[in-house]
């Protein structure tokens, strides 16, 4: 997709916090759609890993001043990718990883197949975990009618931690 991480480098309004007094959650908006999990299988790793450097960013930019302490140890995380063209199902799922992967806190190194790996490098610390016991997600796609409109937005708001895993109720 034109103008996303990993492409033709393009001016881009800041990523921004929405304002929700509704919750005690945190709410920003990125200023594209999420890319599509086909789009990602295409892309040579490095330049999926720095387009996913570059939404931790985004999301860094949004959040800041926003970000608890310490991260939510269970959260609802809605996404609602608005573009012009409704993605199917699997498309939009697989998407939003690199999304997530910025929410958790980053990992401490660990020696894998003879070199040091992090897992989560550009993690912020918002969301403890992405497992079913800490995390409720929910991705939808909302069909816009002009490109200004393309955007990410995305909702995280804090549960109870007696709620059973994945289950609203």
């Amino acid at each position: 997709m034109p103008g996303w991480p990993g492409s033709a480098p393009r001016r881009l309004a800041p990523a921004q916090p929405v304002s929700d007094a509704a919750s005690d959650g945190l709410t920003f908006r990125l200023p594209r759609p999420t890319p599509l999990l086909n789009e990602m299988l295409r892309q040579h790793w490095r330049v999926r890993r720095r387009a996913n450097a570059r939404i931790a960013g985004l999301v860094r930019l949004a959040t800041q001043g926003q970000r608890p302490a310490v991260p939510f140890e269970r959260a609802l995380v809605r996404i609602e990718r608005r573009s012009l063209r409704v993605p199917d199902t699997d498309n939009l799922w697989g998407g939003v990883k690199g999304l997530l992967d910025c929410l958790l806190p980053p990992g401490d190194p660990v020696r894998s197949g003879g070199r040091w790996v992090v897992l989560h490098p550009s993690g912020l610390s918002i969301v403890r975990d992405d497992t079913p016991d800490c995390l409720v997600l929910d991705v939808v796609a909302v069909q816009v009618r002009r490109v200004a409109e393309q955007c990410t937005v995305v909702r995280i708001t804090p549960l109870p931690v007696s709620v059973p895993g994945g289950q609203l109720g």
